[in-house]
């Protein structure tokens, strides 16, 4: 795999030609572009003073490449949730397509359905939307039935020339990140009408494990035609239309500083853990030139650091080397505050308490479901789920909405987990629904009467779990949700204490 994946500087839009992103020699309309990137680059590390660059003496790196991102996101263990946690989290449940032109199901949302259970192509999304946040994007291709032998990934993709139908049409799915990508091909003005110019018409792909160690495996590297991909940035975009920016971008420095940290204390644990030994002899008592003394000496040093022997019999003096391990909690603490503020991920997920076992966690938890609730609506659907639909309803493999796809509804389900306060809230509630209930089930069962069913009262505590969930039931039940619960309290009290009279004997009105 190699590093030749182009920067947008590398993009040239000559009217004559496609021109091929790592084409070598300068092109005149990015010199300005590339001239203010390294403008960029060179004030990362400046100090007030010439003689210190803080990126060269905290090593830090300055732009670190899709190698090096890949690297870290496999082997740093905070870089991997800052990349996975938001995808995970977004896509804990599928999505549900609506077609807002229909009341009942249509051919669209039966065949997206069946297509999320037959491709399980919800997974392939989860998967691509964590590949692409690795570097700046990641690519999807469908390997349709057209396909015979690699040469015909580099052709364009036609419905006419599939040789099945419908969700048969899709042989194989296939996800990649940037660092699988050798190079890309751009469109030039030729490619205008399609909507093309300036974008991607071609991929060079390696098709081997990005994970793939194994030495003298030939790499499969085939050409893929845009029109069988489908490409997602690795975060909302920017300034530019196709890179997103890489989402471990803003806390590469504080992922170095932490290894650096980690490594330190490892360190300087295996040295606190294995002090050495400082012996001093008195050359008045021993012949310290002799070198049969000496020989002596480091046989029986080695057998003791061994532990070959428990015992170290010297007459010199020992004093042993090295000091205690700090506390470097104070140093690593706000290392994960940064990761935390620059992420939006709760830093308790950092330290592994997923739960949440304080206090605060319940507010962590609620802020960063509403960061995944605005990430669903403004990343994952139009950068994930529309683009993916769109291939599918373009090629005729699912029937097509009764509109435009724009028009379709990516409707998510609410990610709210009730805290331990409203737990117990809605224990209550059902208690108090059903305490009458149960003075009549007392009185059944004295007389040996069939249960008789609660008055709805699982109903109403049903409906006030899901408000809850919804988040419309933070402070309490709403209005309408209070009102049929009181109502439903009295009708549940009267039908309780008239039951209980008649099957007690009780006589006189309520």
């Amino acid at each position: 795999m190699t590093d030749d994946t182009p920067s947008r500087d590398d993009r040239d839009v000559d009217d004559e030609a496609q021109v091929t992103a790592n084409a070598a020699g300068p092109n005149p309309n990015t010199v300005s572009s590339s001239g203010m990137r390294w403008a960029i680059a060179a004030y990362l590390g400046a100090s007030l003073y010439d003689q210190r660059d803080i990126y060269d003496t905290f090593d830090w790196p300055r732009q670190p490449d899709a190698e090096w991102l890949y690297a870290t996101y496999t082997r740093n263990p905070f870089a991997k949730p800052v990349v996975d946690r938001p995808a995970f989290t977004s896509w804990r449940d599928d999505p549900a397509i609506v077609d807002q032109a229909e009341d009942e199901q249509t051919d669209f949302e039966e065949d997206v359905e069946k297509a999320a259970r037959v491709l399980d192509l919800w997974s392939y999304a989860e998967r691509l939307d964590r590949l692409a946040g690795i570097g700046r994007y990641g690519v999807m291709v469908f390997v349709t039935s057209d396909v015979d032998s690699p040469d015909d990934l580099s052709t364009p993709l036609e419905a006419e020339s599939l040789s099945t139908s419908g969700l048969d049409a899709v042989n194989q799915i296939k996800v990649f990140s940037e660092v699988s990508v050798d190079n890309i091909e751009w469109g030039g003005i030729g490619e205008a009408s399609d909507g093309r110019w300036g974008k991607p018409v071609s991929y060079t792909i390696d098709f081997s494990p990005e994970a793939e160690t194994e030495e003298g495996r030939t790499d499969p590297t085939y050409d893929v035609h845009w029109t069988r991909t489908v490409a997602v940035p690795a975060t909302r975009l920017l300034d530019d239309d196709f890179f997103g920016r890489p989402r471990l971008e803003p806390v590469i420095n504080t992922l170095r500083d932490i290894e650096k940290v980690l490594g330190s204390i490892a360190e300087l644990a295996f040295r606190g853990a294995d002090k050495g030994l400082a012996i001093s002899y008195d050359p008045e008592k021993i012949d310290t030139t002799s070198e049969d003394f000496w020989d002596q000496n480091d046989e029986e040093m080695q057998e003791w650091h061994h532990g070959l022997k428990h015992q170290l019999e010297t007459v010199g003096d020992v004093q042993e080397l090295g000091g205690d391990v700090a506390d470097a909690s104070g140093i690593f603490e706000p290392q994960l505050a940064a990761l935390s503020s620059a992420t939006g991920i709760p830093k308790r997920v950092f330290e592994g308490d997923p739960a949440g076992a304080l206090a605060s966690a319940e507010e962590d938890t609620q802020a960063y479901f509403g960061m995944i609730k605005e990430r669903r609506s403004e990343y994952v659907t139009p950068h994930l789920v529309r683009p993916m639909l769109e291939w599918f309803v373009d090629n005729a493999i699912i029937s097509p909405p009764s509109e435009d796809i724009d028009r379709v509804d990516v409707e998510w389900p609410a990610l709210r987990v009730l805290s331990e306060q409203e737990q117990a809230e809605l224990a209550n509630k059902r208690l108090e629904f059903l305490g009458p209930a149960v003075v009549v089930k007392e009185a059944r069962e004295m007389h040996g009467l069939e249960p008789q069913p609660d008055w709805m009262a699982n109903e109403v505590a049903n409906s006030y779990l899901n408000e809850m969930q919804a988040g419309g039931a933070a402070d309490g039940p709403g209005e309408a949700l209070e009102a049929a619960l009181t109502e439903n309290r009295k009708e549940a009290a009267a039908a309780a204490r008239t039951q209980s009279r008649m099957l007690l004997g009780a006589e006189g009105d309520d």
